[in-house]
């Protein structure tokens, strides 16, 4: 009698973490549709952009290519204010429009449509200026584990890569314009008090 109750007993324990470890695989399951799914529907969202501008290969006309992602920012313009430019880096993912807003958060969880994303937006720090041609751009976004937003800056780390793609193209809706990268490291973000950090 006593046997055949610890026998039951270790069966409703079975049983509870057979349940127990199910209700995590379905959580992890649904953890990773919801990632593949949001990961898709960014890359989707920026892929329609870039598709409206990609440069005619048959022309070397530097000022058409120009004028195509100005005519862009001015046109996204319509739909969103707080667009503010187009940045740039060739043979990378870095290819996106620039946001800018008085409040540094909110394009960390929101993209250029100001719908909610975890992938948020590329976004210019609100005390810059992008028009102003001798003041600092400091630029905010991502370093996404699919390679999206921000990620291809690491590609910096490696010195022959720096020195084929030394310029960041920055377009307003006026112009164009291309900054010679002079210095790349890693540093800590700014935060409260926290020392040996880099300060802006």
């Amino acid at each position: 009698m006593k046997k055949e109750k610890t026998s039951n007993k270790n069966k409703k324990v079975k049983i509870i973490i057979a349940i127990i470890l199910s209700i995590f695989l379905i959580l992890a399951i649904s953890y990773l549709v919801v990632h593949i799914i949001n990961a898709n529907k960014n890359k989707g969202l920026y892929n329609d952009l870039q598709q409206d501008i990609i440069p005619d290969e048959t022309t070397n006309e530097l000022a058409q290519v120009n004028s195509q992602f100005v005519d862009k920012v001015k046109e996204l313009q319509q739909e969103n204010a707080d667009v503010k430019g187009w940045v740039r880096i060739d043979d990378t993912k870095i290819n996106y429009p620039l946001l800018q807003t008085t409040n540094n958060d909110y394009y960390l969880t929101h993209n250029y449509k100001k719908e909610k994303s975890s992938y948020g937006s590329i976004f210019i720090n609100s005390n810059c200026n992008i028009k102003n041609e001798n003041s600092n751009i400091i630029i905010y976004g991502h370093d996404m584990k699919d390679n999206q937003m921000f990620k291809d800056l690491l590609k910096y780390q490696d010195k022959s890569f720096y020195e084929q793609h030394p310029i960041i193209k920055i377009a307003t809706d006026e112009n164009e314009y291309e900054y010679e990268i002079i210095y790349t490291f890693k540093s800590k973000v700014f935060y409260q008090d926290e020392k040996n950090v880099f300060r802006f």
